[in-house]
């Protein structure tokens, strides 16, 4: 009968972790401030960009920038240079992404630099 119950209580344990009723939650990565240096420039001129981001899991972090115009000088990490669109710019605001990943979930967060010339 011990043997029966331990046989028992062994595959309840197995098909548990196949479901995933003991995996730990995973918490997806928290963007503590995005910034961007300066956050209005003229043609010509670049603005650094940077993140600072937590894991409640201690979870290893990768960040990955995107624009649509102007271009980055390089596309991860925790800071990047943006230089805007042209020549010739076209005044306006300009939109930048990071993403931000924890190998299971992801965060996006934006900053918004303003181009007067």
């Amino acid at each position: 009968m011990k043997r029966k119950s331990s046989i028992i209580l062994i595959m309840i344990f197995l098909i548990s972790m196949q479901c995933g009723i003991f995996e730990s939650k995973n918490h997806p990565p928290k963007i503590v401030s995005i910034n961007a240096t300066p956050l209005e420039l003229s043609y010509g001129e670049y603005s650094r960009l940077s993140i600072v981001a937590t894991d409640e899991d201690n979870d290893k972090l990768t960040y990955t920038w995107s624009s649509e115009h102007g271009y980055l000088d390089g596309v991860s990490g925790t800071s990047v240079v943006w230089h805007p669109p042209g020549p010739p710019s076209v005044p306006g605001k300009y939109t930048i992404q990071c993403i931000v990943s924890d190998g299971k979930d992801t965060v996006k967060g934006s900053v918004s630099i303003n181009i007067i010339s």
